[in-house]
């Protein structure tokens, strides 16, 4: 399994111009993830 830094992920998202996310449940009511997530579904 391939995990990538935060900062990479961050990174590569930010340089995106479309960006598709997929949640489970779970990780959609972690305040955690979504706070990971929330930069990109704001803009």
């Amino acid at each position: 399994m391939y995990s990538a830094s935060p900062a990479a992920v961050a990174s590569t998202i930010e340089k995106a111009d479309v960006v598709v996310m997929c949640l489970s449940n779970k990780y959609r009511l972690s305040t955690v993830c979504r706070l990971a997530a929330s930069p990109k579904l704001k803009r």
